[in-house]
């Protein structure tokens, strides 16, 4: 079963990776980066439950649930610069609230955000592409870890 949960968040997180890429040449930044944090949020989800973690439906828990995985499951990953940037585009998928929705309501003072521009579009596609990449590296590390140690 754990496979198969994997297999299909990181299917998810690559299909919307595609739709970020190909709403980013539309230039449609809404859409682009609404993609690119599902694309991290799946890939975030696809590496805390393939270290055995449970998985995450809060938008401001990727980060805290991922470096308590590695924390139980694997802590020399801790020291590596690449998962502490996961770390950070993790966090990235709190910021984006703000840009799922048209209004937002702070001490009582209700305000239209403005849309994307194409800097942070491309910022957050960026983050996509580095997040899905390193997660896919380190589920496969990982697995190439338990396998060994088994024998």
């Amino acid at each position: 079963m754990g496979e198969e949960v994997r297999d299909a968040l990181l299917g998810s997180a690559s299909s919307a990776l595609e739709n970020s890429e190909l709403c980013f040449r539309e230039e449609r930044y809404d859409a682009t980066l609404r993609e690119a944090i599902l694309a991290i949020e799946n890939a975030a989800n696809a590496f805390i439950t393939s270290l055995g973690g449970a998985y995450v439906s809060s938008h401001y828990e990727y980060r805290s649930a991922m470096r308590v995985v590695v924390q139980r499951r694997w802590r020399d990953v801790l020291r590596r610069s690449a998962f502490e940037k996961m770390l950070k585009i993790a966090d990235l998928t709190s910021s984006s609230v703000n840009y799922r929705y048209p209004i937002s309501v702070s001490g009582g003072e209700i305000s239209v955000r403005k849309a994307p521009t194409r800097e942070e579009a491309k910022k957050f596609l960026e983050a996509a592409r580095y997040f899905l990449k390193k997660t896919t590296s380190y589920i496969d590390e990982y697995g190439r870890r338990r396998a060994d140690d088994v024998f």
